[in-house]
């Protein structure tokens, strides 16, 4: 692919999504993610002599990359695609400023809870999150699992955690923990 088809394509995509949003139509979103999932595959496969090329083609290559995963995450979030949107997420954080956006932390704790099982990543994301806002342990009660794990964990025990519910849409969930050990 050169550098002028992938410009196009990343316009397709960009036109799709805006038009999606102004209209509010999930049609035209699910377009642009699925061209955006359409240019990480080929960004994902080319061989490094062609993302050299690329890079010498196109102005700003170096973030399209982080770019393009929060496009892909934006798109998924809107849809409704909860269960294809951590590896997105994750690299999506690392963008520019998003790691100073408490939302996205957030977000992302909850998927490591429900998705990988990990709430030690769950609760680092959610320190994060609530470090850049602590406002909201007010709007999702949630949040305060954070507390009760790290007092669990700060006197060595070994925590165990059953989901009471998870709303990965609006970010509401419940969770039981338990602990063993000293």
């Amino acid at each position: 692919m050169k550098g002028s088809e992938l410009l196009l394509l990343i316009s397709k995509a960009r036109n799709c999504f805006d038009q999606g949003l102004a209209l509010n139509n999930q049609t035209k979103i699910i377009e642009a993610l699925e061209i955006g999932l359409e240019i990480r595959r080929f960004l994902d496969s080319a061989d490094s002599e062609t993302l050299e090329r690329l890079a010498s083609e196109i102005d700003q290559f170096r973030h399209l990359d982080g770019g393009l995963n929060s496009f892909i995450y934006n798109c998924m979030k809107l849809t409704g695609k909860f269960e294809d949107m951590l590896p997105y997420l994750e690299k999506t954080v690392q963008y520019l400023q998003n790691d100073q956006n408490p939302d996205l932390w957030r977000q992302l704790g909850l998927l490591y809870m429900v998705q990988k099982q990990d709430l030690d990543k769950a609760c680092e994301a959610w320190k994060r999150a609530i470090n850049l806002d602590n406002t909201l342990v007010g709007k999702f009660p949630g949040l305060n699992v954070v507390y009760v794990y790290d007092a669990m964990k700060s006197q060595g025990k070994d925590v165990t955690y059953k989901i009471i519910y998870a709303d990965l849409e609006s970010g509401d969930f419940s969770v039981e923990l338990s602990a063993n050990g000293n």
